[in-house]
This record gives C-alpha cells, structure tokens and sequence, in this order.
C-alpha cells in the first residue's frame, strides 16, 4: 500500500504524521515504482495565496478592519461591506463570515468608494445585521499546504533581503496537492497565522524541467 497523506509512519516505537505527498524516486533510479521520500511531521502549516486581477478586479481585494456599511434585516441574502482604502473584487466562492457565520459569496462584486455594495450571499441571514457589525473574509484562493520555514543569517542581508526576510521551502508536491494552479511568484503571498508574507522571489529546484522544490524569499 502506498502511504497517503493523514496517513502514520512509525519507526523504532515512534509514529509520525505523513504532511507532504510521497515524493517518488525518478524512474530510472527506481523503475518498478516501489520507493518514495516521506515528509513526515514536517513543516509549518501555511496559506498560499494567489492573488490576481489588479485595481478594479484585485482578488483578494486590499482593505482591513471589515464592518457592515448598513444594517441587513434577517431574510436579506445581500449585505453591504466597507473597509477603509478598499480597492479590488470579491468571487464568487469566496465567504464572508457575519455575526459568527460563514456565507459564500454567489457572484463578483466590485469596490466602489470603499464599499462592496449589495453583496449575494449564498443563504439568507439569519437575523438582523446592525450597521458597524464586524465581517471576516476567506478566499476561494487560498490554499492550505505546509512549509519550512527559514530565516536569512546576517552575511545574507543583501540583494534586496533585508532584516525580518524569511526563506519558505515548499515542495511541488505541497503545491500540487493544494491544487495550487501557477508557479509561485512575486504576484502572491504566504500566510503563517496571522501574518501575511509577500513573495519577493521564487526559484525553483528542477528535474528534467519539472519543478521539485521551490525557495521562496518572502518578506512582511
């Protein structure tokens, strides 16, 4: 049987988790198919988050400290949110989380003067909604992997790293299972709790062409 992720290894009367897809050896190293590399109780858990769009369609949008603009009585499926400095777009797939709930958003909708107008909600809420009503988003484009997470020494502080830069390794496989669609680039971001991390650079460890192993340089 070939081990799978939430599956255990247990060596010497220890048992370690299985985190990462069994990384499999190159066939001519192994033809038959009958070893893998395991990761086990391996890295930091992490979001990696593909942004996309920009200014109007900026998904995840930019803003913080999310409120209810209006009050929403119980029954409405739409309900407006504002941030200050809000620019970009809500997908659908993407929730919003009111009054403790989580709701799916069913259809894009765009900032204008700092306010998601009107947006559908794949249910009706449940009770009124006041004006001023804290709101959280997740986003359909977050994914949840693991990481290693590395920090630069001092002599290393150069070439646009700079103090407080973190390294992140991340295995393609990681990637893959996440059902992450693109190559990490500068474009994206990791989130380690709750502290975002910007990618500054990537690059990729290849074999025959593929990516096995990407490097990421990130910072706050």
């Amino acid at each position: 049987m070939a081990p799978e992720v939430g599956g255990t290894f247990t060596v010497g009367g220890a048992t370690y988790p299985v985190d990462i897809p069994p990384i499999l050896f190159p066939v001519d190293h192994d033809p038959e198919g009958l070893r893998a590399r395991l990761l086990c109780g391996w890295g930091t858990s992490a979001t990696f988050r593909t942004t996309t769009g920009n200014q109007n369609t900026l998904n995840p949008p930019t803003g913080s400290g999310w409120i209810v603009a209006t009050a929403a009585p119980a029954g409405a499926s739409t309900v407006s949110i504002k941030a200050t400095l809000t620019t970009g777009q809500l997908l659908t797939g993407d929730r919003a989380v009111i009054g403790g709930e989580a709701f799916a958003i069913t259809a894009p909708v765009s900032a204008a003067g700092n306010v998601f107008a009107n947006v559908p909600l794949d249910r009706a809420l449940p009770e009124l909604v006041a004006a001023g009503a804290p709101v959280a988003f997740s986003f359909a484009c977050d994914r949840p992997l693991k990481a290693a997470v590395r920090s630069f020494e001092a002599g290393q502080l150069l070439g646009g790293i700079v103090v407080g830069d973190q390294r992140l390794i991340v295995p393609q496989v990681a990637l893959d299972a996440a059902d992450v669609p693109v190559e990490p680039s500068a474009a994206h971001s990791v989130l380690i709790g709750a502290q975002r991390w910007r990618v500054k650079t990537a690059v990729a460890a290849r074999q025959a062409g593929a990516a096995v192993l990407w490097d990421l340089h990130v910072g706050a």
